[in-house]
């Protein structure tokens, strides 16, 4: 649930005013006093106070599909036999494995309900820093992740974005391509170096 609560952020960065016609309902549904208040929570874990099963309805503003939200929150109710004391006390090496299986799968559902925001910053930070030196472009480029609180998984999806795919996206890329992909080299370098990402 951790990363969900991670990825409920994520959506608000991408959907801010979306997420709040869908949040607030969801969030009244459970008659708590404490709802989170999406202008000024201080950590993620604040939206451990939305219903499970309902959390997962935030990401329809990304475009998940019904079926994999209905997926996900069905999972809820399976993993709570494990997840907590009530529930059964052993489980099978297989049933582990596949409950780990189910969770990457949910994970890898979750991060690619971003893929397509990501492009867009990602497309943004190139061209907004095609005319940097490299000492302020690693600055930038630092700074780009943590305002952004990119994972692992975002920027390997970012450096393995296609060259024809980032190059044809719109004119102004076309036109600065050969500055871009100077930057592009820099950002993929400094992932490398600094995260291990090749």
């Amino acid at each position: 649930m951790s990363y969900v609560y991670y990825s409920v952020e994520k959506a608000y960065r991408f959907r801010s005013e979306r997420m709040k016609d869908i949040f607030y309902p969801i969030n009244a549904y459970n008659g708590r006093q404490d709802k989170p208040d999406l202008d000024n929570y201080k950590s993620v874990y604040e939206f451990s106070k939305i219903p499970e099963k309902e959390i997962f309805k935030l990401f329809y503003i990304m475009g998940m599909e019904k079926t994999h939200i209905r997926d996900m929150s069905s999972y809820i109710s399976r993993r709570d036999n494990y997840a907590h004391a009530t529930g059964e006390r052993n489980i099978s090496e297989d049933r582990l494995e596949q409950n780990i299986e189910t969770i990457k799968g949910n994970m890898e559902l979750l991060h690619n309900v971003f893929k397509g925001d990501l492009k867009d910053l990602y497309e943004k930070f190139l061209l907004d820093n095609f005319d940097k030196d490299k000492s302020d472009l690693e600055d930038n480029i630092n700074n780009f992740i943590y305002d952004n609180a990119l994972s692992l998984s975002d920027l390997s999806y970012m450096i393995h974005i296609g060259i024809s795919s980032l190059r044809n996206s719109n004119e102004k890329m076309k036109e600065n391509y050969r500055f871009v992909s100077n930057v592009r080299r820099t950002f993929i370098g400094y992932c490398n170096e600094n995260y291990n990402i090749n």
